[in-house]
């Protein structure tokens, strides 16, 4: 699999942040002297072994995994319980960073008691039968600038169950900190519901984006492929600071293409939001979020494009009538350049 993206991404130019993908074809832009070139082997491949059922910890938590657009990332949701009881939810993302050549992670985990959230943010080598990690973990109880060390180990028994060991370096080399050994279960799990009276809240670091929680359609028409339709799905992960949004493009013959995977988070370790874009086609957007007086949410993207580094910005604004209206800017070399401005409508709705 070659990791540039495609001139079929001329077409997906309707939804909130799929427009990214009509700004390759910017001709103008120059290659990055800090991007090296593109690879031809796929070095997501590994995570196939992954995908089938779930994972699973004891009777504690599940793992599930699943590809992102293209097979170029991989999401891991972990649901169950803590070592008290209470419930658990976990987000993994594994990517290739077109930009650092390398199979990057993030991690989020929940809020526990004396410690908070925290965010990790780091490095997988996933070989034939071991795996390797090395992260940051930021937390509340450390400094910013002072993230805990981490690092994980795997070993596969069989191609159904894993050993993993969680490691930390303190200044004195990696030391083991726990051990889980996962077993593969080819039924999928399903969580049961909180009680009402304890279901989780959106913390107050994501409050902006309620609004635009839901099912959103975007039409547009190629002249190729004829009415497309565009659906986009905003949601909150539960226990988490982070929206995730999955774009979808829908033909008239009814074929279904996840095309883009977002996701707009809290990072603890900087006390700002981020994001971070996944494309079809391999590319990479990440950057700053900002909430505007008026509601309307702004996002200052770089983008990892074939052997290309640009920047965006990008504004979704939430309207009183049920539609919402996003907006593009090449802001590359310090020029302001609207490249896409677009409505789209809640789902159902005329």
């Amino acid at each position: 699999m070659r990791f540039t993206c495609t001139v079929t991404t001329i077409l997906l130019i309707a939804g909130p942040i799929a427009s990214l993908s009509t700004l390759t074809t910017n001709t103008s832009a120059q290659p990055d002297s800090d991007l090296t070139p593109v690879m031809n082997l796929d070095p997501m491949a590994n995570f196939a072994r992954m995908v089938s059922g779930d994972w699973k910890l004891g009777t504690v938590q599940t793992d599930s995994w699943r590809w992102g657009p293209g097979k170029h990332s991989m999401r891991v949701t972990t649901v169950g319980t803590d070592g008290r009881g209470e419930p658990w939810s976990e987000l993994m993302l594994y990517y290739w960073h077109p930009g650092r050549q390398q199979v990057c992670l993030l991690g989020l985990h929940p809020d526990i008691p004396g410690i908070g959230r925290g965010i990790s943010s780091g490095t997988i080598v996933f070989g034939e039968d071991t795996v390797t990690t090395t992260h940051d973990l930021y937390q509340p109880g450390n400094p910013a600038d002072k993230p805990r060390k981490m690092g994980g180990r795997w070993v596969f028994e069989n191609p159904n169950a894993y050993h993993e060991e969680l490691l930390e370096d303190s200044g004195n080399g990696f030391v083991s900190l726990a051990e889980w050994n996962y077993v593969r279960s080819v039924d999928r799990s399903d969580r049961r519901a909180p009680a009402a009276d304890s279901a989780p809240k959106i913390s107050k670091n994501l409050k902006a984006f309620e609004p635009l929680l839901g099912h959103w359609t975007t039409p547009s028409e190629s002249a190729i492929e004829g009415i497309i339709e565009f659906q986009s799905a905003f949601e909150w992960v539960e226990y988490l600071d982070v929206m995730t949004l999955g774009i979808t493009r829908h033909t008239k013959d009814d074929t279904s293409t996840l095309v883009f995977d977002a996701y707009l988070y809290h990072h603890v370790g900087t006390d700002s939001l981020h994001c971070l874009v996944f494309s079809a086609s391999g590319c990479v957007y990440e950057g700053d979020v900002f909430t505007l007086d008026d509601g309307a949410i702004q996002l200052k993207l770089t983008g990892y494009e074939r052997n290309q580094k640009r920047e965006y910005m990008v504004q979704l604004d939430p309207g009183l009538d049920g539609a919402m209206r996003q907006r593009v800017w090449s802001i590359s070399g310090g020029g302001h350049t609207l490249l896409h401005d677009r409505n789209s409508l809640r789902a159902n709705e005329e």
